[in-house]
């Protein structure tokens, strides 16, 4: 499994707000509720699609993505025996948790860092850089494309995440419940989504990704998640111009 340094959920109690400022510290207890909430709401998700099945080839063929002279092209096809259906929905799950876990490393702005986290005032816009911006809608409660900071965007997504795989008639919790028809355009719609995040935290956050030691395991899980989205084609083309480069350089 891809892991990442142990952060917590909670605020230290010795933070001193005198030296650090209320605006970011509101902001890590936003992202930590939100976190903490999501974990919970998805936990009846889980269970149908549960990494330690051994159901699912996915999350014992993605660990291995590490491994210098893996192929990931072949980790992501699905075996025969899995229907497509259930491996996009294993897939979505875990790389959803995963890029949670990536995000929760950065959002701190604890002393013993020596980079910034990500917080309403280093990262007022939800961007990747000076050229890419993103706006968020969901039609509802943004019904027309909202600019707003990296976090409050990611606390929006995280909550539109979830609220989608808790949608009995989008992710079934039973196998004799079927998946809708447009179950693939579903999958899309939250991989282009999640695709910002890897490209918000490797334009402004990737100092911190090589200080806690995190850029193998950053960089595998990038890795899959390009050539499970190329695989499946669910991200549109244009989406993965912010970070050709760098797809050129570890793809």
């Amino acid at each position: 499994i891809l892991y990442f340094p142990a952060v917590s959920n909670d605020l230290p109690s010795n933070t001193n707000l005198s030296t650090r400022s209320r605006n970011t510290v509101y902001t890590m207890k936003k992202v930590a509720f939100m976190l903490k909430r999501s974990n919970e709401a998805t936990s009846k998700v889980k269970k149908r699609y549960d990494p330690g099945s051994g159901k699912y080839s996915l999350h014992k063929l993605s660990n291995a993505t590490l491994g210098e002279n893996v192929n990931v092209k072949d980790l992501v096809k699905a075996p025969p025996e899995d229907e497509i259906e259930d491996f996009l929905a294993t897939a979505v799950v875990d790389s959803y948790n995963r890029i949670k876990l990536m995000y929760s490393t950065i959002v701190e702005d604890a002393p013993i860092y020596k980079t910034k986290g990500c917080s309403d005032e280093t990262c007022p816009k939800m961007s990747g850089g000076n050229k890419y911006e993103y706006l968020w809608q969901d039609g509802k409660m943004y019904k027309k494309p909202t600019a707003m900071s990296a976090p409050d965007y990611i606390v929006n997504l995280i909550e539109w995440v979830d609220d989608t795989l808790k949608d009995e008639t989008v992710f079934p919790s039973y196998d004799d419940v079927p998946f809708p028809k447009n179950f693939m355009e579903v999958c899309s719609r939250i991989f282009r989504r999640l695709y910002r995040v890897f490209v918000h935290v490797y334009y402004h956050h990737f100092d911190r990704i090589k200080e806690i030691g995190a850029e193998p395991h950053v960089n595998a899980l990038y890795k899959w998640f390009y050539h499970f989205s190329k695989e499946y084609d669910l991200l549109q083309e244009k989406d993965y111009e912010p970070l050709e480069e760098l797809t050129r350089r570890i793809c």
